[in-house]
């Protein structure tokens, strides 16, 4: 109901009518149902969520390694949390972004346009943009503010993250405790850029899991900044969106489509575009997962054979083991049933399966490594044969006028 009133019934306009166009601030104001209705559910569910936690705490006094019992969360904390953790990570970037492209339009982009010559009109949004992407940058760091991290003190833990993130190149700040009271097992790399890129290990996972598997854990985080998952992901997605463009535009000339309307025919692309990416985003980032859990076999079976650190070896059964009884720890830990698929990381045993396909091959040869350069390239040639016609014409016109 609240998109139908955003989208079909124009609420924003409605706002911006009785507020006036203040900076967010209408913005503000309409968004806050959607939040408010948020709040209200996990407030309403936390009787179920206290009763699973009450249920959980038997099992874990009766736990023989020791490893701390978090009392239950109150209510308070308990919405708070879900607050931090999952709407802010989107509300935060969001809000800064809108604030700042209002700026732009309403002050500094006028403020440019009057003070700067007829020549620089390209500056207000070359700012504009500049601004969206310091945004993008710098959110890691007021995220980890949220989220309620501190820096991990002096120690073997943070000398042997710290060791790991040296040996592959990957600088980050931390490593961060990220204290959720036992209630979240993960571990993280927040951030794309350094010095704003942090390392987090959340409180439960360094008290439930071995030193192995926190260790397998962070290799595979590691290995998403190592392998530039997040920059080759969107890579795919652009490279499919534009081919499926070309692809709708040579169907479309070729079929002379004329008894459909323009905007009927953009519904329909925009669909498409956005099926065609989600499809790919979510094949991509499955595979990206299992690179990511093929990386934390490697580091594992090198810093453990000197065979795999001269360069030549296999991979152990002993390395695939810690990797994946880590994934079953962290899914058992987290309430997550192992066989249930998600559409970015694929499910828990099927990763598990993979890993065990890896037992006994060449450390540096691994056939998932080989499949995530050919998706690479294949992005790279889909951008360049998408963009060929629009070259094309470009250089067809630079003739003509020469």
């Amino acid at each position: 109901w609240w998109g139908f009133g955003l989208f079909a019934l124009g609420s924003l306009s409605a706002s911006r009518r009785e507020i006036s166009d203040l900076i967010f601030i209408d913005e503000a104001v309409t968004l806050t149902p959607m939040l408010l209705f948020m709040v209200a559910t996990w407030w309403s569910i936390y009787p179920l969520e206290l009763r699973i936690r009450e249920a959980l705490l038997m099992r874990e006094l009766n736990d023989a390694s020791g490893a701390p019992v978090h009392p239950p969360l109150s209510r308070w904390q308990y919405v708070s949390s879900n607050v931090r953790h999952q709407a802010m990570l989107f509300l935060a970037p969001l809000s800064l972004m809108t604030a700042w492209q209002e700026t732009m339009v309403m002050q500094l982009g006028p403020w440019l346009r009057d003070t700067m010559p007829a020549s620089s009109v390209w500056l207000a949004p070359l700012v504009e943009y500049a601004g969206i992407i310091g945004v993008l940058v710098t959110c890691p760091a007021i995220i980890r503010r949220i989220w309620d991290t501190v820096e991990i003190g002096p120690g073997p833990l943070r000398d042997q993250m710290r060791a790991m993130c040296r040996q592959y190149g990957v600088r980050v700040r931390g490593p961060l405790l990220w204290r959720t009271h036992g209630s979240m097992v993960n571990g993280a790399i927040l951030g794309v850029f350094w010095p704003l890129r942090y390392m987090l290990l959340s409180d439960a996972l360094l008290e439930r899991l071995n030193s192995e598997q926190v260790e397998a854990v962070m290799a595979h985080e590691v290995a998403h900044v190592r392998r530039r998952h997040l920059v080759w992901l969107a890579v795919c997605v652009v490279s499919s969106v534009l081919l499926l463009a070309a692809v709708m535009a040579g169907v479309i000339e070729g079929l002379n489509v004329t008894s459909v309307s323009p905007d009927v025919l953009s519904v329909i692309m925009g669909l498409l575009g956005i099926a065609g990416a989600g499809t790919v985003f979510g094949a991509v980032s499955r595979r990206f997962e299992w690179q990511a859990d093929a990386f934390a076999v490697q580091h594992l079976t090198r810093t453990r054979s000197a065979d795999a650190q001269k360069g030549s070896g296999a991979v152990t059964a002993a390395s695939v083991q810690v990797m994946a009884s880590a994934l079953q720890s962290v899914a058992d830990l987290n309430g997550i049933d192992p066989e249930r698929f998600t559409w970015r990381h694929g499910s828990v045993r099927e990763r598990q399966r993979r890993l065990a396909t890896l037992i006994d091959r060449p450390v540096n040869a691994l056939p998932i490594d080989r499949q995530v350069r050919i998706i690479k390239v294949a992005a790279i040639v889909g951008i360049v044969v998408s963009l060929m016609p629009m070259l094309m014409a470009m250089l067809n016109l630079n003739g003509a006028s020469l």
